[in-house]
């Protein structure tokens, strides 16, 4: 469903697919948010999918008959095209290996359902150039590819091993300027030191009330040194004849 004109919001009906584990609506015109129904994308929720299970499914296996040769068992092999970072791939029965959405390249709006992060058999997932915003969930940690370039996303990237393996540069993150994070080398407005809050000015009769205050203390200070000097200096009589 790549490169047509849908628009509008993505269906609520997507949400029923439990089985579903290609979903391409990339290149449309989609808007408004992600709904975080997707965690019912239960074959995207598992790394490993029985294969006999699957062929059944999807009827891979059919029964043909040929007037002169009987019955004949045919097996149908399956190819897919995939688009990873402007790369198109290739995959021979794909419902075995590859579990993929991309939705890039629309008009979504609104922030990244952490549910994206239940789905950990997900071999990719492409958010590319839409108009998502907020921060991102640290539950997609969990996926395996990720793109997130070109939306209005800000906050610090969340750190740590699954985020470092999601992307091997920068570029699933570019293109938004707010983002900020070890991963883009760019430190987050949090990590500045605050500015010492300079004293505030005092006016009035409380300047005066300090004033009398710092008279006091400095009067009291010099008479302690002149004591100290006394104290200090060696005791001289003099005795008339």
């Amino acid at each position: 469903m790549r490169g047509n004109h849908f628009s509008g919001n993505i269906p609520i009906q997507l949400c029923y697919l439990r089985h579903i584990q290609l979903l391409d609506l990339s290149r449309n015109k989609l808007s408004k948010g992600i709904s975080a129904c997707i965690k019912n994308f239960t074959a995207m929720s598992e790394r490993s999918i029985n294969r006999s299970e699957t062929k059944s499914r999807i009827h891979l296996y059919n029964v043909t008959y040929f007037e002169n040769y009987g019955a004949f068992f045919a097996y149908y092999s399956l190819n897919v095209s995939w688009m990873w970072k402007g790369v198109e791939q290739g995959f021979t029965n794909p419902e075995m290996m590859l579990k993929s959405i991309d939705l890039s390249s629309n008009n979504l709006e609104g922030h990244i359902p952490k549910e994206f992060g239940y789905l950990v058999g997900l071999n990719s997932l492409n958010l590319s150039r839409n108009n998502l915003s907020g921060e991102i969930p640290f539950e997609i940690g969990n996926l395996r590819k990720l793109d997130l370039s070109h939306n209005s996303l800000s906050g610090r990237i969340p750190s740590g091993r699954h985020f470092q393996t999601l992307c091997q540069d920068i570029s699933c993150f570019e293109g938004n300027n707010d983002l900020c994070g070890e991963q883009l080398n760019k430190s987050c407005p949090s990590d500045q030191t605050s500015a010492k809050s300079p004293e505030p000015e005092v006016h009035g009769e409380d300047s005066v009330q300090l004033g009398r205050e710092s008279y006091g203390m400095g009067a009291r200070q010099v008479a302690m040194a002149d004591v100290a000097v006394l104290m200090a200096s060696p005791t001289v009589f003099h005795f008339s004849q």
